[in-house]
């Protein structure tokens, strides 16, 4: 294999984003044999009318062109519009229901919500800062985020990226760079500078607000969002620690345990759901290691 070629097995999932469902037959038409390279399409401006998107998909994976997969974009005025957003949304869960095994993942198509208000978030805020687009999101993961409806809901994309220099203030917490232990002792205070120099770090807070609220994966437009974004949902070290107790006591008769770190209850039900998912990203983004966390892939030494 020469330097110009790749290997099928280490392409990643690709996804074609087209206008309309039936942009779907002309592309795998035209594509012929290379159309099996393809993981499957995105669906912008989905709503639960959007249902010919779904069959084509079918038809071709029933055909035995594919395997093929949709990941819709919920952007619509019918979800943003308070008056109509809880049917909408209902009406296209019930869409994706009958085509669950097809859908792999559930994006947030942030931008166009706020442009039906003239809205567009500056590069000093999050997202959740916006409140008709925060009130928005959190119906969105109250239905698509149930542990029973098992969806994957991805965050919406940031819009800024470094162009070299300093975008935002720095308004990183500094106890991650303090408590990050660097064996070689490289200077914490200069890392934390370095970073905010090439990285954006309201992107990092935005990360952690949709971590924190269920959400798994963020539409990336610049490659310098890559690490921030990959990083921030490897595993640490202790809430990996914690997952294992919960589920492997959970066939016990003991309610609540103490976290390995003893600093924490740990209790089996509520916690339950949590460590399932925990473990799910365990396992594709990795664990760090116990002295390490995201900053560490800041550095040279990467231990995961």
């Amino acid at each position: 294999m020469s330097r110009q070629e790749i290997d099928i097995a280490d392409l990643p999932l690709i996804f074609i984003r087209v206008r309309n469902p039936e942009q779907i037959l002309r592309l795998v038409e035209e594509m012929g044999d290379s159309s099996k390279l393809i993981t499957g399409f995105i669906f912008p401006k989905f709503t639960s009318e959007s249902y010919r998107y779904f069959e084509i998909i079918k038809s071709l994976n029933d055909q035995a062109t594919g395997p093929y997969y949709g990941l819709p974009i919920i952007e619509s005025s019918g979800v943003i519009y308070h008056e109509s957003r809880l049917k909408e949304l209902m009406g296209i869960k019930r869409l994706l229901d009958s085509y669950h095994d097809l859908v792999l993942n559930v994006r947030i198509g942030a931008t166009d919500l706020s442009g039906y208000y003239g809205i567009r978030r500056g590069p000093d805020v999050t997202i959740y800062d916006i409140t008709v687009i925060r009130d928005c999101i959190a119906d969105i993961i109250n239905v698509f985020g149930r542990s029973e409806s098992d969806y994957v809901v991805s965050g919406p994309v940031w819009e800024y990226f470094s162009n070299g220099g300093r975008v935002l203030k720095p308004q990183l917490r500094k106890t991650p760079f303090e408590e990050f232990h660097d064996i070689h002792g490289n200077n914490r205070t200069k890392i934390r500078s370095q970073l905010l120099n090439k990285y954006v770090d309201g992107l990092i807070r935005e990360v952690i607000l949709d971590r924190e609220n269920g959400i798994i994966g963020k539409t990336i437009i610049h490659p310098s969002h890559i690490i921030p974004v990959q990083s921030l949902y490897i595993v640490g070290h202790e809430e990996y620690l914690d997952a294992l107790s919960i589920i492997g006591n959970n066939h016990e008769s003991q309610g609540v345990l103490s976290s390995h770190y003893t600093n924490k209850m740990n209790e089996i039900k509520p916690h339950y759901n949590w460590a399932r998912k925990i473990l799910l990203r365990a396992k594709n983004y990795g664990v760090f290691h116990e002295q390490h966390n995201f900053i560490s892939l800041f550095t040279e030494d990467i231990h995961v």
